[in-house]
């Protein structure tokens, strides 16, 4: 019985590998050929390690991924999760030539589960030099500092929110934050007030947040990467109603903005430029040159939202469980803020830039925890790395949770939380790309001078009024990290808050 049992499983995954890498077959045993003198992790044909990750909860993949990687002491070691070879690579030296190369711009498979092929993220390195061109522009500090009246408005109402959880008792402050951000990055993308925060579009916060969590164990599960099997899944069936959410959202924002266009445009010779509607107006300018599609357009504006609220909101939530887990780090970053920002009023930008302490803290959260923990891409030619050669379209997985706490660049105490790390004199001697927590070279991420900003402005708000503590003592060796789009810390529900005496 158990072996008609077994034999059921491994003839269904086998079944599954063949169906998604069919048009590669022969490309499997190309790559195989050519990384046979990596070292590599041990595994079944065509399955890989993939069994590994079937019955583990989110809280243990990421653990999981790192015992595959380690368990070949090299700096490049070879992994098949599935059919398919994975290169994970976590040596500073290695990543930098693999960042820096033009030979190593498009991004693996795993990618595009995020909506499809159009978007900033998975777009092949060719296509995406032109679109990030004509982004950049829109995510420079000058433009970003035209939100801080808004993010300022928002946050007020965070403060408020979480004043009224103190009073209802309410423990678990994790939706406020996540309903503050994203409502903050769609006001600013849209360039329209959805309100999140007052719990309006509810079915929309929903569908982003599960959205994230599929996208993410798609990567683990490479039975669900087949997508007629992955359709007939419950969790398929849940992406599939998420994604229609987010589309009929994106969809009547942008069909609304172009109404008011072109009502603009009947009444006036120049339509206004709005700061929060600049990047909608960019966007909607591009579709109109015929330099955007359709597709294009909303897979661009969706992303934005997606990439940016959930890595924000998450990361947030991570500094604010590393503060409560060290008082003394709080009151530092505290006394800093009302130095600088004093006790109550909105926040300028001039002051935000002389918080230099709490960029220390908020540089430390993401070595430890890093908004991408793993980066993936895919050579067009080989690549020569310091101890090997990787084969053109093997998959290259660099894993920036282990190069941000690589012993040898951070030392012996490198799981610890010590933001003195990052002070000029210290940081000095820090290879740069040892530190890649938005990755680095060319195609790092856009929203980086964004997400430091609001991140700020939001702490500074918060430990004005707020302390944060956690329900038990916790040690950093306890902590064990969910995979997601992003690190969450699993035990980040034993965070607490109360009002500060004044």
């Amino acid at each position: 019985m158990i072996s008609i049992y077994l034999f059921t499983i491994i003839f269904t995954v086998a079944l599954c590998g063949l169906s998604l890498f069919s048009k590669h077959f022969l490309n499997y045993f190309r790559i195989v050929a050519k990384v046979w003198n990596i070292p590599a992790v041990s595994s079944l044909p065509f399955l890989g390690c993939s069994v590994r990750f079937l019955k583990q909860k989110d809280e243990d993949l990421l653990s999981e991924l790192l015992n595959i990687v380690e368990s070949v002491e090299t700096p490049s070691n070879a992994a098949f999760l599935g059919p398919l070879c994975h290169i994970f690579v976590a040596n500073h030296e290695d990543v930098k030539v693999l960042l820096t190369s033009s030979d190593c711009l498009d991004k693996t498979y795993h990618y595009r589960y995020l909506f499809n092929e159009t978007n900033l993220l998975v777009l092949p390195g060719h296509v995406w030099k032109k679109h990030r061109r004509l982004l950049n522009p829109h995510f420079t500090s000058p433009v970003v500092h035209t939100f801080i009246p808004l993010f300022n408005a928002k946050i007020d109402i965070l403060v408020g929110k979480m004043h009224y959880s103190i009073e209802t008792n309410d423990h678990d402050i994790r939706h406020v934050v996540h309903n503050c951000f994203l409502d903050m990055i769609c006001a600013t993308t849209f360039g329209v007030d959805l309100n999140l925060q007052e719990g309006k579009h509810v079915e929309f916060v929903e569908a982003i947040d599960n959205y994230a969590k599929i996208v993410a164990r798609r990567f683990f599960n490479f039975y669900l990467q087949v997508n007629w099997i992955f359709r007939w899944t419950p969790v398929g069936r849940l992406y599939a109603r998420s994604l229609n959410v987010l589309h009929g959202m994106t969809k009547k924002v942008v069909d609304q903005h172009i109404r008011d266009r072109n009502s603009q445009r009947e009444n006036s010779s120049e339509i206004p430029s709005n700061s929060t509607a600049t990047f909608m107006n960019h966007l909607v300018n591009l579709l109109e040159e015929g330099t955007f599609t359709e597709n294009n357009l909303y897979d661009t504006v969706e992303i934005m939202i997606l990439a940016g609220f959930e890595t924000a909101a998450v990361t947030m939530q991570n500094i604010l469980l590393m503060l409560a887990m060290h008082p003394e780090a709080q009151n530092h970053c505290r006394e800093e803020i009302l130095r600088i920002c004093g006790t109550s009023g909105d926040i300028s930008a001039e002051e935000v830039a002389q918080l230099h302490y709490l960029e220390l803290v908020i540089k430390e959260t993401l070595r430890l925890y890093p908004v991408a923990p793993l980066i993936g891409r895919q050579p067009t030619e080989d690549i020569q790395l310091k101890t090997c050669t990787l084969p053109r379209g093997v998959h290259i997985i660099i894993v920036t949770y282990l190069v941000h706490r690589d012993p040898k660049v951070w030392g012996k105490d490198c799981n610890t939380f010590k933001p003195e790390r990052f002070l000029p004199e210290n940081f000095a001697n820090i290879p740069y790309y040892s530190y890649i927590p938005f990755s680095a070279g060319s195609r790092n991420c856009i929203g980086l001078k964004y997400a430091m900003l609001v991140m700020k402005i939001v702490l500074v708000k918060l430990l004005r009024e707020f302390e944060f503590f956690t329900s038990r003592s916790l040690s950093m060796d306890e902590l064990k990290c969910a995979m997601y789009t992003t690190i969450k810390i699993a035990q980040i529900n034993e965070l607490r808050v109360r009002e500060r005496v004044k």
